[in-house]
């Protein structure tokens, strides 16, 4: 199937970018699914051992210690009023559970936090988004606020892979893809005019392939993506090559 012969054939086939091009139309569809599934699964193989690190080190002895957290009234409940701090391996708190608001300089370097009346979970970027636990005294009834975390199981099998892709694989093969989509088309009106606004489309998306097959080697073998200039390097340069050699080239 085509689809699936482009992954190999976009590193130069002018032949194949021909028939992509001219030739495909829901295949468009079905081959940018296909690039995100694939960039998707390196995302999760990158970051499986990791999570999964994280969630037996620390996660797992922290909801021992959260199991004695409740909540009464929609207000957080800890053992004797103390504060409750959770460390992980390296003794570095990384979530607190306390009966009062917190003070802005102890939620530095926080995951979350269960203060007074919510639940506050802290971003890499320093943003922060908190959630009422209002009537949680009624759904978690006797039980602590451990209860509130998913298993580690559904964490790695069902959250992480969806997390990837929607939030973070997805969003960046989209952007890629109309920065692509753009600079193709305006490339196209020196080297080949003839091509349309959706042929370039289906071009940006083909010439994509080769910056995706390097991003997901560098996330399996190293666990980091590709720097966004390598993509421009890389997927512009293909789209140039192409685009020059349209007018000559015959089908493979």
């Amino acid at each position: 199937m085509d689809v699936f012969k482009m992954l190999y054939q976009s590193f130069g086939s002018v032949g194949a970018y021909r028939r992509a091009v001219f030739g495909w139309r829901w295949k468009t569809l079905a081959y940018f699914v296909l690039l995100t599934l694939l960039s998707g699964t390196s995302a999760v193989i990158a970051t499986h051992s990791t999570i999964k690190n994280f969630y037996d080190q620390s996660i797992t002895p922290a909801l021992a210690e959260l199991s004695s957290v409740k909540v009464s009234d929609g207000k957080v409940k800890t053992p004797n009023g103390a504060d409750v701090e959770l460390k992980d391996r390296n003794g570095r708190v990384f979530a607190i559970a306390s009966e009062k608001l917190l003070d802005a300089s102890r939620t530095k370097g926080l995951m979350f936090a269960f203060e007074r009346d919510r639940v506050s979970f802290y971003l890499p970027d320093g943003g922060e988004n908190s959630m009422s636990l209002k009537d949680y005294d009624k759904l978690l009834g006797d039980m602590g606020v451990d209860a509130i975390f998913p298993s580690r199981n559904v964490l790695l099998y069902a959250i992480t892979p969806l997390a990837c892709l929607f939030f973070f694989v997805l969003p960046m093969n989209l952007i890629f893809w109309g920065l692509m989509t753009v600079a193709v088309y305006i490339l196209s009106r020196t080297l080949y005019a003839e091509l349309s606004l959706g042929g370039g489309a289906r071009l940006a998306l083909c010439a994509l392939t080769p910056s995706i097959v390097v991003d997901i080697v560098s996330m399996s073998a190293f666990g980091y993506p590709m720097q966004g200039f390598a993509y421009a390097l890389i997927s512009g340069g293909m789209a140039y090559y192409v685009l020059r050699n349209f007018r000559t080239a015959v089908g493979e």
